[in-house]
Parts: structure tokens; C-alpha cells; sequence
């Protein structure tokens, strides 16, 4: 009894977190761009300015995506070169600025990580089976209960390796929105 609760303790242990993720999507450091950028409706023109909406004109909303993916099981940190892009928005439509930025989570698709969290389980579930068999097989020295016991743990082993199979990144499309706005004439 007690190598069985060792045996169940080790395998629940090794399936802990296999459905945790985590998602952070973040925009560090000030963007390089030529033009003023700001997530509110005011911006600081290039001469330090405070620039609101009643001494400016929306020229035209802009929208644009951009894909990130990371493997599965995987730690990553995705650095998103977004200057120039915005930088080609504004100068498409000859604004001076860009307000109301806003970055947002369009799709997300996990990959294989639900198909191989789930053979995962099923794996380990297996093994720990066939190896709560083997002591009563063992008692009772039959040679049906081995073969019982080892095909079931079997499965399980075959059961970890596809779970290995099973590898397409997670991947998350985010999606970048904007107003392009010209300064008045009458506040430069």
C-alpha cells in the first residue's frame, strides 16, 4: 500500500500545471517613433507641448495586426517592432500624431496544449493503473495479472510519447488601433 501511495504522490505530482498558462502582453520601453504617440486623446508635440483634442482633427482610425507564438510548455518574451508601422500610418494620411493607441488580444490558439496535456494525463493515469495491479498480481502470482498490469502501464508509456507528438506553439494575435489627427492650423 504504501509503494502505491508513493506511486500516485510521484505521478500527481509530475501532471501538476499541465493546464496553467499565463498570458501578459505589455508595451515596455517609450516607442522610437518620428511621430508623437500617446494611449490618451491628448499628445506631447515635439516642441514639449500639451496638445488636446479641441486644437486638433481626426484624419482616420487605423488598425493593424501582428502574430506571436511560442512553443509549447515554453517561456517567452516577444519584442514587437512597432516604430516604423506607426511611423507609415501617420505619414499615409499626413497626420502629426497618433492618439487613443490601444493594443489588444484579437485571437488566441493554443496549440497543441490541450491534446497534450490530455495524453499526458492519460499516460500517467495508465501507469499508476497498471502499477496498482502489479502488487495484487504479485500476490496472487498470476501470470494474467503481469501482463494485465505491464499492458496497461504500457499504454500509459505509448500514451507520454505521443503526448510528446503533439507540439504546435501557442500563438496569439494581437491587434494595434489608432486615431491619426493633424494639429490645427490656428494651435501650432
Amino acid at each position: 500500500m504504501r509503494t502505491l501511495s508513493i506511486t500516485l504522490l510521484v505521478a500527481s505530482s509530475m501532471t501538476a500545471g499541465c493546464f496553467t498558462t499565463r498570458n501578459v502582453a505589455a508595451i515596455g520601453a517609450p516607442l522610437r517613433t518620428r511621430t508623437p504617440v500617446s494611449a490618451s486623446d491628448q499628445y506631447v508635440a515635439r516642441d514639449g507641448s500639451i496638445v488636446s483634442p479641441a486644437q486638433y482633427s481626426p484624419v482616420r482610425q487605423f488598425k493593424f495586426t501582428r502574430r506571436v507564438r511560442t512553443e509549447r510548455h515554453d517561456e517567452a518574451v516577444s519584442r514587437l517592432e512597432l516604430a516604423a508601422q506607426l511611423d507609415r500610418e501617420a505619414a499615409r494620411s499626413g497626420g502629426d500624431a497618433i492618439t487613443n493607441m490601444s493594443l489588444g488580444g484579437e485571437y488566441y490558439d493554443p496549440g497543441d496544449h490541450v491534446t497534450a496535456a490530455f495524453w499526458k494525463l492519460f499516460g500517467w493515469g495508465m501507469i499508476v493503473a497498471g502499477a496498482a495491479i502489479l502488487p495484487i498480481a504479485i500476490q496472487m502470482q498470476s501470470k494474467p495479472g503481469y501482463i494485465t498490469a505491464g499492458s496497461i502501464a504500457g499504454i500509459g508509456g505509448l500514451s507520454l510519447l505521443l503526448a510528446n507528438a503533439f507540439d504546435a506553439p501557442s500563438e496569439w494575435r494581437l491587434v494595434f488601433t489608432g486615431t491619426i489627427v493633424r494639429r490645427n492650423a490656428a494651435a501650432k
